[in-house]
């Protein structure tokens, strides 16, 4: 670049050298307006750039841009200087002061900065890692402890199962107990009920052998007795005279 521009400013001194000096003078001074406006638009994107650490490479790059056209500005006010009598020069030489004092204080700017600003990124990563450290620690630990947990978990499965069994054994055998019980009560019942059938029975039976000496009576013509553990019923000579009249 500074090869491209020695080439450069030495073709145009040597092109300009050979035009009449009025006409030299107001093109480098046109030259020099330009540059001047280049600097100063540089002067406020460092200004600009400089609001974000990030911005720490493209700080150092304009910056460096900025001297280059300030170098490239001295050389023309030098040249203009030469076309000017003594009095001319007077107020012309203004115009490289002024700016000469605004840009002689953006490297000492821009180097504190670049320094605060790459103290701050260094910081900003080593909490970075930091930070990921202790993400990773309680990862490991959370998963750590996920593991005993369900450790803690398996281990107790087996008691569960086994009193859900004993639960189940508990249940059966009381389910057992109460229909044994009902059986019992069943049975009981039942045997009772037997009972009063075979009671029934002989009673029959036994009035059944009292009715056929009864038989021999002429007032009886037919009597037969039902004899059941509710109802008797008793059918004789007194319905047979109902039904005759």
């Amino acid at each position: 670049m500074l090869l491209r521009f020695s080439i450069t400013c030495g073709l145009r001194q040597s092109n300009v050298r050979r035009l009449p000096k009025a006409y030299r003078l107001t093109e480098q001074k046109k030259e020099r307006n330009k540059l001047k406006r280049e600097m100063q638009s540089r002067i406020a994107n460092i200004g600009t750039l400089m609001g974000l650490d990030k911005n720490l490479e493209l700080v150092g790059e304009e910056s460096v841009k900025l001297n280059e056209c300030f170098k490239e500005f001295g050389d023309l006010h030098e040249e203009i200087q030469e076309l000017l009598t003594e009095e001319e020069q007077i107020p012309d030489t203004p115009v490289y002061d002024d700016l000469h004092t605004e840009v002689k204080l953006i490297p000492e700017t821009v180097q504190k900065w670049m320094i605060d600003a790459g103290r701050r990124i260094s910081e900003e990563r080593k909490s970075t890692k930091s930070s990921a450290k202790a993400k990773s620690s309680n990862a490991s630990r959370a998963s750590s402890n996920s593991s005993r947990a369900r450790a803690l978990q398996a281990k107790a499965k087996p008691a569960e199962l086994e009193a859900r069994i004993a639960q189940l054994d508990n249940v059966e055998a009381a389910r057992k107990k109460a229909e044994r019980a009902r059986l019992r009560e069943d049975f009981a019942a039942a045997v009772a009920i037997s009972k009063v059938y075979d009671d029934a029975i002989k009673k029959d039976e036994e009035q059944n052998l009292g009715s056929d000496d009864a038989g021999d009576d002429p007032g009886c013509y037919h009597c037969v007795t039902w004899t059941t553990p509710t109802r008797n019923i008793c059918q004789g000579r007194a319905q047979q005279s109902q039904s005759t009249r």
